[in-house]
């Protein structure tokens, strides 16, 4: 399901709240078809609300958001809705449903949203588990598998419809750093073979330093995005102390 946009994601001049608590305001970027971009920042600056929006589970105080050519930040549910088919999400804890085998949990989008028959449906989840290196594991609960093992099966899940933008939220979060060289290989590997865009949420330097073509920075105090740019050349050429101290792991002399 790959666009014909330049861009997989466009966000213009958005602004986020809750009531009167404004989280982000006049935030602007936009993210290249088949690159990988990763969103950063310290807790609390809005990452994680950032990521919301941009799948569409609220809609933004101001300003628009587009999925390809689609405005999913649209009043309109039907367009909203198109814009939805064209991603796949992977959340922090992977959220795969506990009494069902990773085949089942896999299969779950393509149970709610195609009428192929069951074999096929079958079919497509397996190829999926596969991509991710779990086929042989297709008929395990998720009890019965490693934290890694989960975050891989979520990301089969994500997959499930052939996304053109698969967003990801803290995936190396509670892994072991040689479990997460493997999973950002994963994305990689992903990511070349089939161009699919990523957008990942993420604090972990060294998956930030493996992966990402792109980042953008949140910060809590400015409620903006204060850096942009290649992450290696940012680590060079911070253009802020904040900056600066993130991408060099040191403490804030305030804090």
């Amino acid at each position: 399901m790959l666009n014909h946009s330049p861009f997989a994601v466009r966000v213009e001049n958005v602004t986020l709240a809750y009531k009167n608590d404004i989280i982000l305001q006049n935030i602007s970027f936009s993210v290249p078809s088949g690159q990988i971009l990763a969103i950063l920042g310290s807790s609390g600056c809005g990452k994680s609300t950032l990521l919301k929006h941009i799948v569409g589970l609220h809609r933004p105080s101001k300003g628009k958001i587009w999925i390809g050519e689609t405005l999913i930040s649209s009043p309109n549910l039907s367009d909203r809705i198109k814009a939805q088919r064209q991603i796949g999400v992977m959340y922090q804890s992977g959220a795969l449903f506990g009494s069902l085998s990773l085949l089942e949990n896999v299969r779950l989008p393509l149970d709610e949203f195609t009428s192929l028959p069951l074999q096929a449906k079958n079919s497509i989840a397996w190829s999926k588990l596969a991509l991710v290196g779990l086929e042989n594991r297709a008929h395990h609960l998720p009890s019965e598998i490693s934290g890694g093992m989960i975050k891989r099966a979520a990301i089969a899940r994500a997959l499930a419809l052939d996304p053109a933008v698969l967003f990801l939220d803290e995936p190396s979060a509670g892994l072991d750093p040689v479990t997460s060289a493997s999973l950002d290989e994963l994305i990689l590997r992903i990511n070349s073979s089939l161009g699919i865009t990523f957008v990942i949420v993420t604090h972990e330097l060294p998956s930030i330093f493996s992966i990402a073509n792109h980042v953008i920075m949140l910060d809590r105090s400015s409620k903006s995005i204060i850096a942009s740019g290649n992450p290696h050349q940012l680590l060079q050429n911070p253009p802020n102390e904040i900056v600066r101290r993130f991408f060099h792991r040191q403490p804030d002399p305030l804090a």
